[in-house]
């Protein structure tokens, strides 16, 4: 590339980062928000002696909770902080994918991994830090270690690379099958360069140091008893068409879109150039590309559809897009096939221009400026009203089970009864003998129930645990109604019905 190009180049690379930023910070004040309460409930209960897992339920793994514990105790056990840490993930994940995609592709493609990016991340991520958000950015950066280690390896990279992945499998366990793909293409790297396996010793020693510290701190504290985190591989959970709309739909396929055009550049020379292992470093770095997507759109799929799990690759997508147009392009773009391929994912970007991203800012930016934080408890809501009701009729230490928002053990200064009380999900009431027991052992003084979960318990496929709660809650006496929230008292000394 001769000087000319090297200025245009880098003036472009300027001209997309600054707008990208700006367009991040504009949209961020203009859409409404959303805290991380689960994270910021975690935080709260382990700052008031609780273990998670023993005395909160969680059905992910802990390392992002464990990082959230420090983050709240220096800025507040409150929504603003994770509103704020949305804003600054995003732009440290767009800024970092603007850098790699300018530096490791070449012409025009450089641009499309920021555009797609910027496209589909508030959508995706409606504004709000998450376990998604999250692995947004760890799987992005182990990602780019991995695509950097794969052309030349080193130590370091293959000490960030197991880190990377650690915090990646150990936030969410369906990444396990992305980390698979990484370790065995780094071992078949190793491999064919016909070098002692040194630097994968390294990165499995960098990926199991994280998980030994906290897995040993949970066994200190007796926590692993009830391990709800492995509730993917149980006979329970939730209906896997849970959320699979059109429009889900839709964004699933034009997110994984890259998969087409893998396909189409890698065509029929992958037997080819597979054939030799040691051939061709950069073209197996392809190969695997198409596997680490697939191994994202696999357990994505079948998991619960909803659309802020697609968030979670959304980085990595966006990069494999601008290397899949460069394939194709490289192959010929006027082959029938390859404009084929180019067209039928203009058609699926379209029809999410049409159908999804247009309606959801035209939705968003006309959002109620006086409630722009969409997870906070307003004084004309009930469960407000329901928390000035028991901040005033309830001691201190009074325990609560509740079903409607969890926000309440915080908004009152009252800890759950026991863990199954910490989340309204019914999935974690199982089984439900350990769950009576539990109840039966230790009653709460004070039940906190949203009538409306009754259906919703019906339409996951738990009535047996609607009819447990309901039997139970026919012998405690009311003591305040506030709309669909009734709020019972349980006398100490008698017996729940069970």
């Amino acid at each position: 590339m001769d000087l000319k190009n090297k200025n245009l180049h880098r003036s472009i690379f300027i001209v997309v980062l600054f707008t990208g930023v700006l367009l991040e910070l504009l949209l961020f004040y203009l859409l409404p928000k959303q805290s991380w309460v689960d994270g910021l409930l975690q935080s709260w209960y382990f700052s008031q002696g609780l273990t998670i897992y023993k005395d909160s339920v969680s059905m992910y793994f802990p390392l992002l909770y464990a990082l959230m514990v420090p983050f709240h105790k220096l800025f507040g056990f409150t929504q603003n902080p994770t509103i704020i840490i949305s804003l600054v993930n995003s732009v440290i994940l767009f800024t970092a994918l603007t850098i790699f995609s300018f530096k490791n592709l070449q012409k025009w493609f450089c641009v499309f991994p920021p555009v797609i990016f910027l496209l589909w991340n508030f959508v995706l991520g409606n504004n709000q830090f998450t376990t998604p958000a999250f692995l947004n950015l760890v799987t992005f950066l182990s990602f780019a270690c991995w695509w950097s280690w794969y052309k030349k390896p080193s130590k370091l990279q293959a000490i960030l690379t197991g880190l990377f992945l650690s915090l990646t499998v150990f936030t969410v366990q369906i990444m396990a099958l992305f980390v698979g793909v990484i370790f065995i293409s780094l071992f078949l790297r190793q491999l064919a360069s016909r070098k002692p396996l040194t630097l994968m010793v390294i990165t499995v020693i960098a990926f199991l140091t994280p998980i030994i510290i906290i897995g040993l701190w949970l066994a200190s504290k007796n926590a692993l008893k009830n391990p709800v985190f492995l509730y993917y591989f149980s006979p329970g959970g939730y209906p896997y068409t849970m959320g699979r709309s059109f429009e889900n739909t839709l964004m699933f396929l034009t997110i994984f879109s890259p998969l087409i055009l893998l396909i189409a550049g890698l065509g029929l020379s992958f037997k080819k150039k597979f054939n030799d292992i040691r051939v061709d470093f950069i073209y197996q770095r392809y190969i695997f590309s198409f596997l680490i997507l697939v191994s994202f759109a696999v357990p994505f799929w079948f998991a619960i559809f909803h659309q802020s799990r697609f968030q979670s690759s959304l980085a990595v997508t966006s990069f494999l897009f601008g290397v899949g147009l460069k394939l194709v392009f490289d192959k010929g773009f006027r082959k029938v096939g390859n404009m084929v391929t180019i067209g039928l994912v203009i058609v699926l970007h379209l029809l999410s221009l049409k159908d999804v991203i247009i309606p959801y800012f035209q939705k968003n930016i006309a959002y109620p400026p006086s409630k722009r934080i969409m997870t906070e408890i307003y004084p004309d809501d009930p469960m407000y009203k329901a928390v000035e009701w028991i901040k005033k009729n309830t001691p201190q230490n009074a325990k609560l089970f509740a079903t409607t928002d969890s926000l309440v053990y915080l908004k009152t200064k009252r800890l759950p009864i026991n863990a199954y009380a910490t989340s309204n999900l019914p999935v974690v009431y199982t089984p439900f003998d350990k769950f009576k027991q539990a109840l039966s052992t230790t009653p709460p003084d004070y039940w906190v129930i949203d009538e409306r979960q009754w259906d919703r318990f019906h339409d996951f496929g738990y009535d047996e645990a609607s009819e447990i709660l309901q039997k139970i809650l026919a012998c405690e006496e009311v003591v305040a109604q506030i709309e669909h929230i009734t709020i019972r008292k349980h006398k100490q000394g008698k017996n729940l019905c069970i």
